[in-house]
Formats: structure tokens, C-alpha cells, sequence
């Protein structure tokens, strides 16, 4: 037979239907409720095949339901509200002054809805819950990724428990995006080079909210069928296809803007992967406003901001030379500079593969704002990193920290936003601290809290009965009938959620250790529990993958899949869910090896409650009362007795603390102290671990300043820029002439509480003026080993006074803490330009 001639039908939006058109085009729709709905109504069973995709909806709803829709007052109504709603958001709110500094946003993957699937986990979570925020804080953010043909891998088990892996194609004129066009109405495409092989990039949109995405797609007929394949997986395929794949991201990002005619005034990476827009925008100063290399690199530093997620070495890029001499040695032509010296600005000089480009290491270089994830995390990229400066403590590394956060709205179910915004006012998830909120949430009552939280288990709880009737169709199993899928979990039961990536630092089995203590907890007659399972291994992942298997060969034991379920191809909706249903969070990673973790987060704005190791958020979250910790800080190196520890933990909390608390019931059925814990949840964490503080603190403490550097350096026609480079050489050239003469002091052995320690060095500065040096005095604790505990830094005077040989710096140290004390001088380079004294990796001491 000869081929189908295949052709679409599409339904005729009826005229009254229309401002559905832009409200679907918008992701605004994702973290509004009420847009929400509006398509859900008009097919549940599209809705949810369409994988909540609102722009497939509208292109494959019936013809007969969408007429019955516009006769429908009631949903036309609904429609106008939403349309006008959306309409007063886009307009914005009058905060011009948060449109001042336009900042590039780069990141692998994104994960705004489940509809646009060009995600994995964490990461891309929380860069989608970044740009939902820079909307809210209508921000000048624009975001730039990679859209996937195929996306992230989808997860099928096979009857024996072990994870499948395949894909599936996204249709990308049935989602929410658009074409870029330039001004002749034609396609944009961005051309890079990859070892002397030209590849075209066409440019799609995203609109979410009031910030734009640039998402960049090989899959284009100009493109041979190896290169079109580029953008077709998330994290797929080897080495050299990754280096490809983060110049396709990094280069081709950046020339987006270029095309379009845009100049960010602050650049964002957002882990490693993107480091290659630095260059990038580096090499397009050079072009544009002729500058030398060293300066546009300058200038690019000075305004680019890096975020750091990974706290593991194994999981940095990193390429060997011969990739980046293969891909870069034409490039680096154009850059003015050689392959090798290229190489060595991403060279980490603490691995063991000590030749390799590292993204991060390039990124950390090449950023003056640098920052870990939660504030444990600060410290761990810390003792990291703290090799790339010279001669330097751990403390004086400049890498920052802003904990992560997630958008509220995106998170939140219906239910639970209506009783706190009725509670704590409207826009209670846009405060930043929690004084407030601590008040507030008394006026919430406990019954009402209880009655939601059981409502959302109980939507949970079919949603997971469907899910597990859907997998055993797909794996065969035909021999189950509706009572067996009604028995799948206990809506009266204490419910623990575990949901994310299957590292096997993340310990996803730890709690099946034990599994007939587990048993007695899942199976006590008056105060079972059950736990819900889901989240994937990567493809390459075979230790994830017997971790999967371990659990699901225990489920398929003894009848325990009435109360611990496996769902499988783990998404943005399951989470949703999962969050939104459960009464606890477990989490329990290798402490010191998640760098944040946020879905913990997300249990929380649903009333639900964390039982997690004291890493990543959870550490500097915790108070005693507002959930449960795992273990303790004090480190066990034995990872078999650790984990022994650690499960151990799980299982007594259980025992002692929450399931009693949880079955401790009022003459209404209200477990009363479990929801003041709750309620203290929410109070305490909520108004701090949510990115609306998260991208405010980004802005207040990196965007503006960046931005404003950027601003600066380029005023006069780059007088400035040029004067802070040509100083930078000069002071490269003559620092390490710099000699301490003498250190003056008194030298009595005790001082009191109080007093003052006067201090006067004398420098001989050579051919650097005293102005371009600042010379502190580092003292605190002295430890045995001669480290400096909870130390401090003075800054010294220079004293103009002095008329002797050499440069002479005053000032005292004020003893205020009793013990045994110690100080040294230290000298760094001094500029306006300079945003920490380690910038230049230049330090004296004495």
C-alpha cells in the first residue's frame, strides 16, 4: 500500500473563546489556579494526555464541547477574569527601577511546567521557579537553555523491577512557544562553529509571564542528521557530545543577543554548563567597541554572577585538552590568545586530572560574584574551591551563599492558597522574613488545616491508585481486579513522601534497611504507615538502578504494595501531587552531598512535614520544632555504620515522635499537636525558603551591583575599564615586591577584656602607592595546630604623617573574647572596582 497523505484537523475557536489563545500561549497559566482550570474544564481526559498542555487542548478539544463552552455565562465569565487578570500582571507594577539592569539568565534546563518537558530534576526545577519569581519581581531577566526535541528520558520498570529508558518526541507547534523571526519576518537562526563545522540554531521563545526565554533547537534542515541531533537529548550521549551541546548553550546563547540587538548589562550562569558565554561575550566586546581581550575579559567578569549546585568533583564538566583543542583552536584565534592559554583559564590545579578544562573552574574565574546553594553548602564549595586562590584561609574564599527557594504559587494547591490567603493575607508569600507570619498563623485553624490536608490526600491517594493501574497495564499484569487497586494505600494512614533523582548518595533504600521493623510500621492495626516512591536513575546509572530494583522487589514482596508504591516516570505533576498529599518528607542524603534540595521545601507551603538529614536547606532550616532531623552534624566516615546510624534514626523518630504525635487525635479527629508543628512549619520556613526572597537576594546583593559595574566601567568611552586594567597590570607586576618592614606591637602577655592592642606596620611598597593596598590585621582564637577560630579582619591606616622610609598602616584590635589569641598582617590589592580583596589572587602576609 502506498503512504498516508497525512493532514490536520483543528476545532474553529468560537469568537467568544479567543482570549483563551493568549492566556494558553503564556506560562502565567502554570501558577495561576485559576487559568489553570480553565482548561482543565474543558477536557479532564486531554487535559491530562495533553500532559496539562493548554495550546494541545485548544487544538484537539471537540468541536461540540468548545460550542458548549461559549454558551456557557458561567466559563465565559471565568475566561474574562483570567484574561484580565493576566492582562494587569504583563502590565506590571510599577517598579521601573527593577527594569534599569537587563540580566542574562543561562541554564541547561528549565522546569516551568510539566508541558514543556526540557527538564531532569533539581536543577532544572529551580531554575523554572527563578524565572516564575524574576516575573513576580518584574525583573529585566531574560532566560536562555536548550529546547530538547526529545527532552529528558522517560522511565518505564520492567516486571522485575529494572528501570527502561526511552524517549519521546515533543511536538513543538503544540506547546506554548514561538518562532523568533527577524525584522523580515524570517526565521532567526544563530550559526556556530563546532571544529570548523558550521551548525544553525534556530531561536524559539518562551513567555512566562513577564520574562522571555531564548531556547536554542539544532533540529533544523540545514543541519546534517548527526548535528541535528544536538538538542535532541537532556544530559544524553558522551563526552564529546556535552562539549557540544555547552558551546551550542554558552556561544550560541550569547549570540542571541547579539542578533537581536540586545546588550545584557549582567550575566548569570547558572552551574557550569554555560561557562562558555563568558568568552563568548567577552570575544563580542572585543568586536564591538574594540577592545583588548584582557579588557573585555575584565568587563565581562566584573558583571557576571556564577551559581555553583554541585558539592560532589565528579560532578563538575570537565573536558580533556585534546576536546578543547579539537573544538576551541580556531576560536581562541579569534580571542587573540592560544589554545594552551586558553585551557589554562579552565585548568584546576587540585585534580588529579590536573590538565583538563573545568567549566566551573572557568566560571569561577571569569565571575566576580560566586555563590553556593544553602548556607552548608557555601562552606562545603568553600573548602571546594579554596585551592584556586594562593596562600589563602578557607574563610577569605570569596564564594558567597544564597539558599535556594521555590515559587509558592507553582507549588501550592488550591485548597491550602485560599485558607492562608484568607489567614495571613494575600500576599503573604511575597514577605521576606517571618515575624509576621509567626503572628498570622494563629489565626488558622487547626481543623481547617486538617480538613484540607485530608482532602489533598485523599486526591493523592486516587491519583496514585490510577497511576499503578496504568503500569500494570503497560508491564501486562491483567489479573488485578477494582478492589485490588482500592486497597493500594489507607487514606487514614500516616504518609511519607520520597521523590527525587536515584543517586545513590540520596539513599533512596535507606529506609527498607530494616525491613521488618518497616513492616511493623506499615501493618500496626490502629497506627499504620505508608510511603510513596518515585524518581528516576540516569541512563547510565546502574547503582541507581539496583537501588529502584531493591525497592520494588520489597514491594512486590508480602503484600507490601498496599502500602508502599513505586511511581514510576517521576514529573513535574507527580511531584506536584506528592507534595501537595503527603503528611511527611523524607529526605536522607549523604550528609555534605546535597547542596540544597527543595522539594522538602515544597511539603511545606502544603502542610506537610520534613524528616530530613541536616543537610542542604534542611540544616539551617531545622529549629527542633519545626519537623524532625536524621542523625546529627558529627560526621561518621564508616559508611556502613553510618548508614546503620542513620536508618536506626529513621525508624526511632518514627516509632517515638511522629507516629504517636500523628495518631494523637482531639474529640474531632484533629491530631492538635501535629498541626502546631505544622503550623510552626510554615510560619518559620515559608517566608525564607521560597524564591521570591531567593531571586531578591540575588538582585539586592548581585544583579544591581553587576549591573551597575558594567554601567561604570563603560562610561568615557571605557576610560574606566581601561585605567582598572592597566592598573591590574601594574599592580600583577610589582605586588610580590611588596615587603613588610616591621610589625610594632605591645608585647605583654595579657591583656583584659576590652582593651586595645595597637598595631603599626611598616611597608615598603615599592612602586605601589599606599592607596592601592589594604593592609588588615587577621586575628582571632588561637587551636592548637595554630588556626585562627572565629577569626576577624581590622583594616589598618595608612598614616600620612609618617615621614620615615616606607609606608607606615595603624590601628588596634579591640579584645573582646578571653583566651589565648594570635593575629598576622595581611596586604591584597585595593580598587573601587575590586569586589572582594581576592579578586586578583595577590595576598602578602606577616
Amino acid at each position: 500500500m502506498s503512504e498516508f497523505k497525512k493532514f490536520n484537523v483543528v476545532p474553529v475557536l468560537p469568537e467568544e473563546l479567543t482570549q483563551l489563545v493568549s492566556i494558553s500561549e503564556n506560562l502565567w497559566y502554570c501558577w495561576n489556579h485559576d487559568a489553570f482550570s480553565l482548561f482543565r474544564d474543558i477536557d479532564g481526559d486531554l487535559w491530562h494526555k495533553s500532559n496539562h498542555n493548554p495550546v494541545r487542548v485548544l487544538k484537539e478539544a471537540d468541536q461540540d464541547r468548545l460550542n458548549e463552552l461559549a454558551d456557557d455565562q458561567e466559563y465565559l465569565v471565568r475566561v474574562t477574569k483570567v484574561a484580565d487578570d493576566l492582562n494587569k500582571y504583563i502590565s506590571g507594577n510599577g517598579a521601573s527601577d527593577k527594569k534599569d539592569h537587563m540580566i542574562a539568565y543561562f541554564s541547561a534546563e528549565y522546569g516551568l511546567t510539566e508541558g514543556i518537558p526540557i527538564y531532569s530534576g533539581g536543577l532544572g526545577i529551580l531554575s523554572g521557579d527563578h524565572i516564575k519569581s524574576a516575573s513576580d519581581l518584574d525583573l529585566n531577566l531574560t532566560g536562555i537553555g536548550l529546547l530538547y526535541q526529545e527532552g529528558y528520558f522517560q522511565q518505564r520498570l520492567d516486571k522485575n523491577g529494572w528501570q527502561q529508558d526511552f524517549y519521546r518526541v515533543n511536538d513543538f507547534s503544540s506547546m506554548p512557544l514561538h518562532e523568533v523571526t527577524n525584522s523580515e519576518g524570517v526565521a532567526l537562526t544563530i550559526e556556530v562553529l563546532l571544529a570548523d563545522n558550521p551548525v544553525w540554531l534556530k531561536v524559539w521563545r518562551i513567555d512566562a509571564g513577564r520574562v522571555t526565554l531564548y531556547m536554542l533547537d539544532s533540529n533544523i534542515e540545514k543541519n546534517s542528521d548527526h548535528d541535528k541531533k544536538l538538542t535532541a537529548h537532556l544530559y544524553g550521549g558522551d563526552r564529546e557530545h556535552r562539549l557540544k551541546q555547552e558551546v551550542v548553550l554558552g556561544i550560541g546563547g550569547m549570540r542571541i543577543f547579539k542578533e537581536l540587538g540586545i546588550e545584557p548589562d549582567a550575566v548569570h550562569i547558572n552551574e557550569g554548563h554555560s561557562a562558555f558565554a563568558l568568552f563568548e561575550r567577552a570575544l563580542q566586546f572585543t568586536e564591538k567597541y574594540s577592545l583588548g581581550l584582557k579588557e573585555a575579559i575584565e568587563l565581562s567578569k566584573k558583571s557576571t554572577v556564577f551559581t555553583t549546585h554541585t558539592p560532589v568533583p565528579a560532578g563538575n564538566d570537565e573536558f580533556s585538552p585534546e576536546l578543547i583543542k579539537k573544538y576551541f583552536t580556531g576560536y581562541t584565534q579569534k580571542l587573540g590568545i592560544s589554545v594552551d592559554e586558553f585551557i589554562d583559564l579552565g585548568k584546576d590545579p587540585g585534580n588529579k586530572h590536573g590538565s583538563d578544562f573545568s567549566m566551573t573552574v572557568a566560571a569561577i574565574r571569569n565571575s566576580s560574584y560566586v555563590n553556593g546553594v544553602s548556607e552548608l553548602h557555601g562552606e562545603v564549595a568553600v573548602k571546594m574551591w579554596n585551592h584556586l586562590w594562593t596562600d589563602i584561609p578557607v574563610e577569605h574564599t570569596p564564594v558567597q551563599s544564597i539558599t535556594n527557594g521555590i515559587h509558592i504559587q507553582s507549588w501550592i494547591s488550591r485548597e491550602m492558597k485560599e485558607l492562608l490567603d484568607g489567614s495571613l493575607g494575600e500576599k503573604w508569600a511575597y514577605r521576606k522574613g517571618n515575624g509576621e507570619i509567626s503572628e498570622l498563623i494563629n489565626n488558622v485553624s487547626s481543623e481547617s488545616l486538617w480538613n484540607i490536608k485530608k482532602i489533598r490526600k485523599d486526591k493523592l491517594i486516587d491519583y496514585v491508585r490510577m497511576k499503578v493501574k496504568d503500569q500494570c497495564r503497560e508491564k501486562g499484569i491483567f489479573n488485578r481486579t477494582s478492589k485490588d487497586y482500592d486497597n493500594i494505600l489507607d487514606p487514614n494512614a500516616l504518609t511519607i513522601g520520597f521523590a527525587r533523582r536515584f543517586a545513590s548518595y540520596k539513599r533512596g533504600d535507606l529506609i527498607f534497611k530494616d525491613t521488618e521493623r518497616l513492616k511493623k510500621l506499615l501493618f500496626d492495626t490502629e497506627r499504620p504507615i505508608q510511603i510513596i516512591i518515585a524518581g528516576k536513575a540516569h541512563p547510565q546509572d546502574n547503582p541507581g538502578k539496583e537501588i529502584i530494583k531493591r525497592i520494588t522487589g520489597f514491594i512486590n514482596s508480602d503484600n507490601i504494595g498496599s502500602r508502599v508504591v513505586f511511581l514510576e516516570n517521576y514529573n513535574i505533576n507527580i511531584g506536584r501531587y506528592l507534595v501537595q498529599g503527603v503528611d511527611l518528607w523524607l529526605n536522607n542524603p549523604i550528609r555534605l552531598f546535597e547542596a540544597s534540595g527543595t522539594s522538602g521545601m515544597k511539603a511545606v507551603v502544603n502542610g506537610g512535614l520534613n524528616l530530613s538529614v541536616l543537610d542542604g536547606w534542611w540544616d539551617e532550616g531545622f529549629n527542633g520544632k519545626n519537623g524532625w532531623a536524621v542523625g546529627e552534624r558529627t560526621p561518621i566516615d564508616d559508611p556502613h555504620f553510618r548508614d546503620e546510624v542513620e536508618s536506626d534514626s529513621i525508624y526511632s523518630v518514627l516509632e517515638d515522635e511522629i507516629v504517636p504525635m500523628f495518631f494523637e487525635r482531639d474529640q474531632k479527629g484533629v491530631p492538635l499537636k501535629w498541626m502546631e508543628r505544622v503550623k510552626n512549619s510554615i510560619a518559620t520556613l515559608s517566608p525564607r525558603f521560597n524564591t521570591f526572597r531567593m531571586v531578591s537576594d540575588y538582585n539586592e546583593k548581585f544583579y544591581i551591583n553587576a549591573a551597575n559595574n558594567f554601567k561604570k566601567l563603560k562610561e568615557n568611552d571605557f576610560t574606566p575599564l581601561k585605567e582598572f586594567t592597566k592598573w591590574k597590570t601594574h599592580i600583577e607586576k610589582h605586588f610580590r615586591d611588596i615587603k613588610i618592614s616591621d610589625i610594632t606591637y605591645d608585647k605583654k602577655l595579657n591583656f583584659s577584656v576590652g582593651e586595645k592592642l595597637e598595631v603599626d606596620v611598616l611597608t615598603d611598597l615599592g612602586a605601589i602607592s599606599p592607596e592601592d593596598v589594604k593592609v588588615e590585621v587577621y586575628f582571632g582564637r588561637m587551636e592548637r595546630d595554630d588556626r585562627l577560630m572565629s577569626s576577624e579582619l581590622v583594616s589598618l591606616n595608612h598614616n600620612v604623617e609618617h615621614s620615615g622610609k616606607g609606608a607606615l598602616f595603624s590601628g588596634s584590635i579591640t579584645c573582646r573574647t578571653t583566651g589565648n589569641l594570635g593575629f598576622k598582617i595581611r596586604i591584597t590589592p585595593r580598587h573601587d572596582f575590586m569586589v572582594n580583596s581576592m579578586e586578583m589572587n595577590l595576598v602578602k602576609w606577616g
